[in-house]
């Protein structure tokens, strides 16, 4: 699979799961509509915009950038565009001004897994680097 399928699918995933978290917690407007199906990345950033902070008054400033990069992503073809997006997808911080990326359970793999990345000849060499249900797609 290659890196720009694999980032759609753990960021389209990602910002799924933070909008059911923000519908749970109610830190929506009252025309969010989330669905069960996927969503595109148009969808997934439309509802985003639909989300607040904890104070009720700002909007989630940060993932709606990540979801507007996620859309430039699916629509990049060239590997420096390719490339150009990962890297912006990479330094997006959320809320905590922490990178996106600590937002997941296997971060400080990740964070090692860019520090060797030039060592690295394939995909698969990742592979110990990150969890079991991500290492599939490789």
């Amino acid at each position: 699979m290659s890196i720009k399928k694999t980032y759609l699918w753990v960021f389209k995933t990602l910002l799924y799961q933070q909008l059911t978290k923000y519908k749970s917690r109610g830190r929506v407007t009252p025309d969010f509509a989330l669905s069960d199906g996927g969503m595109s990345p148009e969808e997934l950033h439309a509802q985003m915009k639909k989300t607040f902070r904890s104070d009720m008054n700002r909007l989630n400033t940060r993932w709606i950038d990540l979801a507007q990069w996620v859309i430039e992503l699916e629509h990049a073809e060239t590997t420096k565009q390719i490339f150009y997006v990962v890297d912006r997808i990479n330094n997006t911080t959320h809320n905590t001004q922490e990178i996106i990326l600590s937002k997941f359970e296997n971060s400080s793999d990740l964070m090692r897994a860019f520090d060797q990345c030039h060592n690295m000849n394939s995909l698969s060499d990742f592979r110990h680097y990150i969890s079991k249900e991500y290492a599939q797609l490789l």
